[in-house]
């Protein structure tokens, strides 16, 4: 079995600087303004750690 390699890394696609500023900006507000459940750290053996405010 062989394989073979390039030497050069494969051709990037180049992205366009443009965005919709709005647009990003609102969806920041929605995700900022969402209130996540409360989490909890699970441990080995079934133990359950309390609650934490850590969002």
């Amino acid at each position: 079995m062989s394989t073979t390699t390039s030497a050069r890394p494969a051709p990037a696609a180049r992205l366009s600087p443009v965005f919709d500023a709005a647009r990003l900006a609102r969806e920041l507000a929605q995700i900022t303004e969402h209130e996540w459940e409360r989490q909890r750290t699970h441990y080995a053996a079934d133990r359950i750690g309390p609650d934490t405010r850590t969002d």
